[in-house]
């Protein structure tokens, strides 16, 4: 009669097992370093071109002077390299800017010396292609693309005079420029929030206002929804902290990832929103504390350059698994109170 056997490990063969599949878990969840910028940048257009990133313009700074960059960068996904795939036919920084079929489309934004007034189109034939001029070019302001038109919250008239912030909303019609005037944001007046799409709600999350008094930005946690449908903003749970300059990427049709940006100093904190819930999970932090770009490409995240100093922009480059993040706010189980 044939007995079964007992397999059994000792405890402490048991314990090293459980630290081993621990540290995998861990290494599992890390962000992947890639390929750094050619030139350390924040402040871009960015987007995905047949699969590949693609970042357009952008500020950079060398020896305590700021720089308007003309350059069009773009990372080969599958190889890990980057390349200038061409130029703009002038230097653009802090535009309003989204991402359909048709390529990357951006709008305002600034040259350093005059604000930009036309909307433009970056296709997959890597083509520069000026749609229409448009009323009301803004810099700093938050921005996403519904129903054919790039909605954009916020920011200000002139990159070089804060108090110029405004609290406009308005959508610029994709075709052909037409310029609709929306509800104005309830937020206040305010720079670079963070700002998706999911369904048929626009959200915003953070920002700064302008202290003209003692010339500095105030953070907020606001955070808000505007029913495309309605017609109507609604607050929604303020974000964890305030903090100004949120990256945000739209996962899975229903989880917004937020992350990096400005509070007290820079951060790496990530969490998903969920717009079903109304609730922030926590997630991976970030490999680096900046105020940088998510770019979702095919099965990650990409989190891209920034500025991670004050006069500095960084060239780090990292990815992850888009689904490892959602994974990972699952296994932590738990948000944020506020």
């Amino acid at each position: 009669m044939n007995r079964p056997i007992k397999c059994c490990l000792p405890v402490k063969s048991l314990t090293l097992a459980a630290s081993l599949m621990s540290t995998l878990l861990v290494r599992a969840v890390e962000w992947e370093a890639l390929p750094s910028l050619p030139e350390g940048s924040g402040n871009f257009v960015c987007g995905t071109l047949k699969g590949d990133l693609v970042l357009l313009g952008g500020i950079g700074w060398k020896d305590d002077v700021k720089q308007w960059r003309d350059t069009i960068w773009r990372f080969d996904t599958a190889t890990t390299q980057w390349s200038v795939a061409c130029r703009l036919p002038w230097p653009v920084a802090y535009a309003a800017f989204g991402e359909t079929r048709e390529g990357v489309y951006f709008a305002g934004g600034s040259d350093g010396q005059k604000m930009h007034n036309t909307l433009h189109l970056f296709n997959h034939e890597l083509e520069l292609r000026p749609v229409a001029r448009f009323t009301a070019p803004l810099c700093y302001s938050g921005a996403a693309i519904a129903n054919g038109e790039l909605l954009v919250v916020g920011g200000g008239t002139d990159p070089n005079d804060l108090k110029t912030l405004t609290n406009l909303f308005y959508a610029v019609n994709l075709r052909d420029g037409k310029t609709t005037l929306l509800p104005e944001y309830p937020g206040g007046k305010l720079l670079v929030p963070g700002a998706a799409v999911v369904g048929q709600r626009f959200y915003t999350f953070g920002g700064a206002a302008w202290d003209s008094t003692n010339s500095r930005a105030l953070n907020t946690d606001s955070a808000f929804a505007y029913s495309l449908a309605q017609k109507r903003w609604q607050a929604i749970k303020p974000y964890p902290f305030p903090v100004r300059g949120l990256a945000s990427c739209v996962l899975a049709d229903r989880y917004i990832l937020l992350g990096g940006g400005y509070a007290n100093a820079f951060t790496d904190l990530a969490v998903l929103y969920d717009t079903e819930t109304n609730t922030y999970l926590k997630t991976q932090p970030l490999p680096t504390k900046a105020m940088a770009n998510f770019i979702k490409a095919s099965d990650f995240v990409y989190w891209v350059g920034g500025e991670h100093a004050m006069r500095q922009r960084s060239d780090a480059v990292y990815r992850i698994r888009w689904k490892t993040l959602l994974h990972e706010a699952q296994r932590l189980g738990r948000g944020y109170s506020n």
